[in-house]
């Protein structure tokens, strides 16, 4: 295959739009691949970029959400709980650490930067917070 430095001229190369859709779809890639592997120091690394590019603008509001409400769970679930149970199958965790944790710790500060976001941050954290 071609080296780094031409995979970077070649994305260099596209319109910003279509660079931001690859990247996007290489980091989500990425974020799968560590939590597959259950290494978590990669798995939150990847986490924290994701969230960053959903939050430069225009902000995928959609996909934002999405995130925020995977990390979430549902609220009724105690924290103590450990993802197993009547919950629908949401797993507390990923590749060993609290999703939770990640996103009040990593995800909602990467959003935050985005003024567009500021009300969504601020509902998932204190989702976060009562849960």
């Amino acid at each position: 295959g071609e080296g780094p430095a031409a995979e970077a001229a070649r994305l260099a190369s596209m319109p910003s739009d279509r660079q931001r859709l690859v990247t996007t779809a290489h980091i989500e890639h990425r974020v799968a691949a560590a939590a597959a592997l259950g290494d978590g120091q990669e798995y939150a690394r990847w986490l924290r970029l994701y969230a960053q590019c959903l939050a430069q603008p225009p902000a995928d509001q959609a996909r934002v959400e999405e995130l925020c409400s995977e990390l979430l769970g549902p609220l009724a679930l105690a924290p103590a709980d450990s993802g197993v149970g009547g919950d629908g199958g949401w797993d507390a965790q990923v590749a060993g650490l609290s999703k939770r944790e990640l996103l009040r710790g990593s995800v909602l500060p990467a959003l935050a930067t985005n003024r567009q976001l500021q009300r969504l941050v601020a509902e998932f954290l204190e989702m976060v917070k009562g849960a």
